[in-house]
């Protein structure tokens, strides 16, 4: 990223604190004239007070040089107060549209961008834009003005000696420019292996009790030490090379002083300088090269944390995918039927396709139940239903409206989703149950635990519903979790229920509980459960096989079992008796 492109994109977030920074860089004006007075006042010093041994002068102009020190340091104070205040709120709006701007990308995008890749963005790389970037805009133009006021005291001093002192600036900043663009790719390089490693520790301890279970603590240990070092010999690369271009900046700016130190001793000894003119003009060479110096080095961090620029930038020029800030109406109703009309789907990265040529209907108000294999595609179906994925083919339509023309939070608001891996925040009980509906009452969500059973459990605790469930609902076992997700929906009130294996966490005796409070409760509403379990069929209005993304059969239950029965018979390799027919209150006499 150039410096002319990352001032168009942020830019905008400096406008909004024009008036901080405005007083910000008043002051620095102020402070870099007012700088410019102490050599002056020791030329008077050593060339009038002691030169002419008045001792009411040095009094007085060291009288001046306390009040000018203690202005400097309070008008450096308040400029400083100034600029933190601006540049951590320019920060925080920049991780704010950040963040804006992934919860708007969709599930394509997530499947296949690291999570240590959205972290550091979001915290790292604004963290480092701010350090290296922002942070030394106020220095970057205090030492500009600093050099140009004190080339100019020195022109006027002297020319032709600030001209042979000016001279090792060209170099100084050629160096500058031809290094810069290895030193931001260096950057890059050591901003990715940092993600890689942090997005590794995010997925150990995510998964911990894996690595626990299978004894996996040395190759996660190797590994990591295997990345840190990457990251070390990356960090290492750029500090030598950083080291290369500060030590030639430093050689550059230090030999002026010594050749201006000789020249100036000369005049002194032909009388052409005063001692205290060459002491001013000589701390005012030391001077100049301190903020060129500094310029130099800056920019040298600045390349460094455009980096930093670069990599937060390609994620803001995202196009959104997902349209979430509408207001809804309370409760909004999605109704009708649900019609999968020849989709096809191929997950991001993958040739074999999910789901191929599906075509079903779900008339609104039927009981539905998908069945099959484990990778079939039944949870894909839910995907595609919910929209987190787009079909690569065909089309689905809700109420004879197709599915992406519909509104996307109207859609999910109508669409309550189960799901066998409970996802659950770091919060109470109650916050957890309460992001199923955040406008819902304190007797809604009453009323939604005792429907899913979890009084009983939530009597147990001191806390109740302000009790922390732990990172993931770790503290929580898979029945108590799956109760959880149950009263979260159950809060929803959806149209639509998706259910993926809602007891598979669940004894028997829980499950046919719960069972019996959904259908109370899903009376009447859509309602589609993907599950293994077929003691249940004929509860449900129609059956859909799944096999390896073919849609086998969408017949009613006794249909379906009917053609097991004859499948059973043709074939000795099948226990139907067992599997199905006595779990649906057949005899194997009546099979």
């Amino acid at each position: 990223m150039t410096v002319r492109s990352f001032t168009t994109r942020y830019f905008p977030y400096f406008k909004r604190y024009r008036l901080a920074y405005t007083i910000a860089f008043l002051l620095l004006a102020l402070m870099s004239a007012l700088s410019l007075l102490p050599p002056l006042l020791i030329r008077s010093v050593v060339d009038r007070a002691i030169a002419g041994h008045n001792s009411g002068l040095l009094w007085r102009q060291t009288v001046y040089l306390v009040v000018l020190v203690l202005f400097l340091g309070l008008c450096r104070g308040f400029m400083d107060y100034l600029h933190e205040w601006a540049g951590n709120r320019v920060i925080a709006s920049l991780r704010n549209n950040l963040l804006e701007k992934l919860l708007s990308q969709d599930m394509k995008f997530y499947t296949v961008t690291r999570v240590g890749e959205l972290l550091g963005r979001l915290r790292t790389d604004t963290t480092r834009l701010y350090g290296t970037v922002m942070s030394t805009l106020l220095a970057l133009c205090s030492d500009l003005v600093q050099a140009l006021g004190i080339s100019g005291l020195l022109l006027w001093m002297n020319w032709k000696l600030a001209l042979v002192a000016l001279s090792f600036v060209i170099p100084m900043l050629a160096t500058t420019y031809l290094r810069r663009e290895r030193l931001q790719r260096l950057a890059l390089e050591f901003r990715d292996k940092d993600v890689g490693l942090l997005d590794f520790a995010q997925e150990l301890f995510t998964n911990i009790s894996l690595v626990k279970l299978l004894s996996g603590e040395q190759y996660v240990r190797d590994r990591h030490f295997a990345l840190n070092a990457d990251l070390v010999d990356s960090g290492l690369e750029n500090v030598r090379y950083k080291f290369v271009s500060i030590y030639l900046i430093g050689i550059f700016s230090a030999l002026p002083s010594i050749v201006v130190l000789y020249l100036s001793a000369l005049a002194v000894i032909h009388g052409t300088m005063s001692v205290g003119s060459l002491i001013a003009f000589y701390l005012f060479v030391t001077r100049v090269y301190g903020p060129i110096q500094s310029l130099a080095g800056r920019a040298i961090e600045i390349s460094s944390g455009l980096a930093s620029a670069t990599r937060i930038e390609e994620f803001l020029a995202l196009p959104d995918k997902e349209e979430w800030r509408h207001l809804l109406p309370h409760r909004p109703h999605l109704a009708g039927a649900l019609q999968f009309r020849d989709v096809s789907f191929t997950y991001p990265g993958r040739k074999q396709p999910a789901l191929a040529n599906v075509s079903f209907a779900v008339n609104s108000g039927e009981r539905i139940v998908v069945i099959g294999e484990s990778g079939a595609g039944k949870s894909t179906l839910i995907h595609l239903m919910t929209r987190l994925y787009e079909p690569s083919s065909g089309y689905i339509e809700i109420a004879g409206k197709p599915l992406n023309e519909q509104a996307l939070p109207i859609l999910r608001r109508s669409i309550g989703v189960v799901s066998q891996d409970v996802a659950l925040f770091n919060d109470t009980i109650e916050g957890n149950i309460r992001f199923g509906d955040f406008a819902s009452s304190a007797e809604d969500i009453l009323a939604a635990i005792r429907l899913a059973g979890l009084e009983p459990f939530l009597g147990t605790l001191p806390l109740g519903l302000q009790t922390a469930v732990g990172p993931r609902g770790l503290t929580l076992s898979g029945g108590q979790r799956q109760r959880l997700a149950l009263a979260r929906m159950l809060l929803r009130r959806p149209d639509i229920w998706i259910l993926d294996e809602p007891t598979s966490s669940l004894d028997s005796v829980s499950a046919v509980q719960i069972f019996e409070r959904l259908k109370d409760v899903t009376a009447g509403v859509t309602t589609i459960v993907v599950t293994h379990d077929h003691s249940r069929l004929l509860e449900f209005d129609r059956v859909l096989t799944i096999e390896k993304g073919h849609m086998l059969s969408f017949s009613s239950p006794h249909d379906y079992l009917a053609k097991r029965r004859e499948e059973a018979s043709a074939s000795p390799f099948v226990d139907f008796s067992s599997d199905f027919a006595v779990k649906n209150g057949y005899s194997a006499v009546e099979l």
